[in-house]
């Protein structure tokens, strides 16, 4: 039923957002960096994902499949995460797949490959992806301990997960849209949080309605 996945905790995130524990019977469990993370699917176990979860599935369950941006992850029985990262100017969506412990299948309609434990990918819906590297694999996780840690990453991409970490929009001014950019934020205040980004920038952030944009420095 719509009910199969059941939220068994929440949580205040940063900034009034929120994340959530879902439990999917007695042995998966999903976490989301917000609580608008998820679509559920009628029939289990299977998930639409938006957004970005942390999944653990116990070896002895039916295969979980999580799909998002025309990719799919099939496991049954290990710990990852799934982040879709959306649109960049030009180009396609991709799909983060981040494995701790054993392995998951990902693929597309024309692409297949087995992800092992400690390795990380990033695939769009053609099946044209990118290895990551095992460093991405803690980076893509900290989240789940309460950190967000980037390393040359697009500014758009950031500015997105500091959106739903925070809860609070962070625009970008059109001459700093095609900078990357490496940083750790680590429980500071929202505020403290938007200043070290434009500090890793070279920016500045001004207050603009609720939120905030960054603009070159003068």
């Amino acid at each position: 039923s719509s009910g199969w996945w059941r939220i068994t905790s929440s949580w205040p995130g940063r900034g009034g957002s929120s994340c959530s524990a879902i439990r999917a019977c007695s042995s998966i469990i999903a976490t989301f960096i917000d609580s608008a993370a998820a679509t559920r699917f009628p029939t289990p176990p299977a998930l639409q994902l938006t957004g970005e979860a942390f999944f653990t599935v116990a070896t002895d369950n039916e295969p979980l499949v999580v799909q998002t941006a025309g990719v799919w992850v099939v496991d049954r029985g290990s710990a990852f995460v799934v982040r879709a990262i959306p649109d960049a100017e030009g180009g396609r969506a991709r799909v983060l797949v981040a494995v701790t412990e054993g392995a998951v299948r990902v693929g597309t309609e024309a692409w297949e490959r087995e992800v092992p434990k400690r390795e990380a990918i990033a695939v769009d819906r053609l099946g044209a992806y990118e290895s990551l590297g095992a460093d991405a694999v803690p980076r893509s996780v900290a989240w789940t301990s309460g950190a967000l840690l980037f390393a040359d990453e697009p500014v758009t991409s950031v500015l997105e997960r500091l959106a739903r970490w925070t809860g609070v929009s962070v625009a970008v001014d059109p001459a700093l849209r095609d900078r990357r950019l490496s940083v750790a934020i680590e429980g500071e205040a929202t505020e403290t949080t938007v200043a070290l980004v434009a500090a890793a920038l070279g920016a500045h952030a001004e207050p603009c309605g609720s939120g905030w944009v960054l603009r070159p420095r003068q």
